[in-house]
């Protein structure tokens, strides 16, 4: 037993034998008695060798009820068990036992505390300690700062960060790179990517060492904010420092050439992940195919796509979303269906975005069987099908004519309780005039109405369309009356739809008179264009010389 266990035989563990197999042997004697604290604490350190925390944890409680009396040395040996990422909440627990007892608490006490704060991501915590060290007079170190710095920055508390970096500096304690990256980090989290530069170029000045991670957190703050040249300056800096690229920094930045527009850029730093032999992961492809895709690119969009296929590159909804929103971009609706199906075959979850692409990609062709296909599956899908979904599927069923299909799926709006849009019913007021149905048009008029939708130039001017062809030149008065009332704009569709009935009715008069109006109009807007040339254009500015 532990107890009959000489003090030198320890010793002779402790210098001659490995911890891994220490340790064991000696949590197998908790139930024994420790006779002094040099044995407790040997104990304590063989354990903290193995940084067995929660039997450190456990074998001072047993010391304690066996009424060794603990001092700070057992305390701190058993802190630094606890010193690992999985056991902050042991740290915090013997530490707070540490203050209870009012053991002498060091540098090191309060750096393995706040380096538990900084894991458990209670960044309070952490400047409350940092804080302490100040009260009593602890002295501070760059562990100490750069662990309350991270902490801050894991809570995304970005001025905070700022706060702690800017003690350290007033403790006078020298900073480093792991407290500047981690500000430049949080930085990042608040979307404050100017000062993220700031503080680079600070490093700079204080020839702190910038490695990857500093450059690839300033990178991402950029990023976020679509400062494209901000991002290719900094990986030009990058380059000339011989600074090596990662996949996240090559990541933030297509993400930045993605917000910005800039799809070539995006393309080549790709290329140069490429020649790099860098990892490319789904979400850094996504971000190019988005990139191509927002720039009206969708041919270079699916050829990147077949390409990151082709590379077996494990690809997730993000990526077949940016590639499904490109085909919507070129109508590729055969293709869009290509790739859900390709969805479903490789178990890839799909979201409403996903679906919603598809569905307006078979919106833009026409394809009205093909969106109330997938618009019924996505139920199947459990994936939820909102107003989006049904103003593309009733926008298919308007180009391909379908008034009754759109009216159905109006009605099924209903019954979901998914909230109409304008948007969606002047859609279906659009399939009823296509399909000579004027009174379910006037009637959907009606509904918007009561429903309180605010009704646009669109939505009129379908319904006034609806009436042309049924020759209804009472309804389009009752309707220009409406717009009138309104205050909503008429314009040359509603101009020509009256006209036309008012002739078609026999009401030469009006149809006249609504000629003129219309003449009067094209006139007034002619000649308010031709103001704002003058006033902002070349003619202006010639005078001004």
């Amino acid at each position: 037993c532990l107890s009959s266990v000489p003090f030198f035989y320890l010793k002779r563990l402790e210098r001659d034998a490995h911890p891994v197999i220490i340790a064991p042997i000696l949590c197998r004697h908790l139930g024994r008695s420790v006779s002094d604290q040099e044995t407790g604490l040997l104990l304590m350190r063989e354990l903290g060798k193995t940084k067995a925390a929660e039997t450190a944890v456990r074998v001072l409680r047993c010391l304690r009820e066996q009424g060794l009396e603990i001092n700070s040395r057992i305390m701190s040996t058993a802190l630094y068990a606890c010193s690992t990422v999985s056991a902050s909440v042991q740290a915090l627990q013997l530490f707070g036992e540490m203050a209870d007892c009012h053991a002498d608490m060091d540098t090191f006490s309060y750096n393995v505390a706040i380096s538990a704060c900084e894991r458990g991501e209670n960044w309070r915590q952490a400047v409350q300690f940092l804080c302490d060290m100040a009260d009593r007079r602890v002295e501070t170190d760059g562990i100490t700062f750069s662990s309350a710095v991270s902490a801050c920055d894991k809570g995304g508390e970005w001025q905070q960060a700022l706060q702690v970096l800017g003690d350290m500096v007033k403790a006078a304690v020298e900073q480093n790179n792991i407290s500047c990256s981690a500000a430049i980090s949080a930085c990042a989290k608040g979307g404050e990517w100017r000062k993220a530069v700031r503080l680079l170029r600070e490093m700079r000045d204080s020839r702190i060492q910038m490695n990857t991670v500093t450059y690839s957190a300033a990178i991402r703050a950029c990023g976020k904010a679509g400062a494209w040249i901000r991002v290719s300056h900094l990986l030009r800096e990058m380059a000339d420092s011989h600074v090596a690229k990662n996949s996240i920094t090559c990541g933030s930045a297509i993400s930045a050439c993605e917000q910005g527009g800039q799809w070539i850029h995006a393309m080549q730093i790709l290329q140069s992940m490429e020649n790099d032999c860098i990892a490319i992961e789904s979400i850094t492809c996504g971000a190019a195919i988005s990139a191509c895709e927002k720039c009206g690119e969708w041919r270079q969009a699916l050829k990147l796509f077949a390409r990151v296929s082709a590379c077996k590159v494990e690809l997730d909804t993000i990526t077949y979303n940016a590639a499904i929103s490109a085909c919507e971009k070129g109508a590729e609706w055969r293709q869009a269906f290509q790739l859900l199906a390709d969805m479903a075959d490789s178990h890839v979850e799909m979201d409403a975005y996903t679906c919603n692409s598809a569905l307006s990609a078979c919106q833009k062709d026409g394809e009205w069987r093909w969106a109330l296909r997938l618009l019924g599956e996505m139920v199947n899908l459990r994936v939820e099908r909102d107003n989006i979904s049904y103003c593309a599927a009733v926008s298919a069923c308007e180009a391909g004519r379908e008034w009754s299909n759109a009216l159905h799926l109006l009605r099924e709006m209903g019954e979901a309780c998914v909230g109409k849009t304008t948007t969606v019913c002047s859609a279906a007021v659009s399939a009823c005039e296509k399909g000579g149905k004027w009174e379910e048009a006037l009637q959907l008029l009606g509904n918007m109405a009561a429903d309180q939708l605010e009704m646009n130039t669109i939505t009129y001017t379908a319904a006034a369309l609806s009436c042309t062809g049924a020759g209804k030149w009472q309804e389009i008065l009752m309707i220009l009356d409406t717009m009138a009332l309104n205050s909503v704009e008429m314009n040359a569709f509603t101009f020509g739809a009256s006209v036309c009935a008012f002739e078609g009715g026999g009401q030469w008069l009006r149809a006249l008179q609504f000629t003129g109006m219309m003449l009067e109009t094209i006139c007034y807007s002619h000649r308010r264009e031709t103001q704002e040339e003058t006033l902002f254009g070349l003619p202006a500015c010639a005078a001004l010389v």
